[in-house]
């Protein structure tokens, strides 16, 4: 009978076992940079491209939200399926009022309780036109 495996040689086959190399096909440009086949340009990566596709999309849907009036901020957030949290309303609404497609209902109380947010004409004209969306 052999006893179980200590801690260290139990950490040491399961990354022995996970660890694998890929090779991916790379070619070179004239400047001596890797391209990958189909790459995205050496200023925007994949997952750079993958965020920002997110987040259009999520402006699509909370300016989407906003075309049957005027909604305050939790509720506008949980149309995207986000909670109602100050990093959640930074990266989503703020940048939506930065770029005027909405605006608040109370401009002088910023922090009002009574809030909403609702769209303007450029905000209207973004969501029903099919124009694709300008990045922020």
């Amino acid at each position: 009978m052999t006893a179980p495996p200590t801690t260290a040689q139990h950490r040491s086959d399961t990354v022995a076992h996970t660890q694998m190399s890929v090779t991916f096909p790379f070619s070179r440009s004239a400047d001596n940079d890797v391209q990958r086949p189909g790459a995205l340009g050496a200023t925007q990566s994949r997952g750079e491209s993958k965020e920002q596709s997110k987040e259009q999309s999520k402006n699509k849907m909370l300016l989407r939200a906003l075309l049957d009036g005027p909604l305050g901020r939790a509720a506008l957030l949980a149309a995207v399926g986000l909670r109602d949290a100050s990093q959640n309303y930074r990266r989503n609404i703020v940048p939506l009022l930065e770029r005027g497609l909405v605006v608040r209902t109370i401009p002088d109380k910023p922090s009002s309780k009574y809030q909403e947010y609702q769209l303007t004409d450029a905000g209207r004209q973004q969501v029903t036109s099919a124009a694709p969306e300008v990045d922020v």
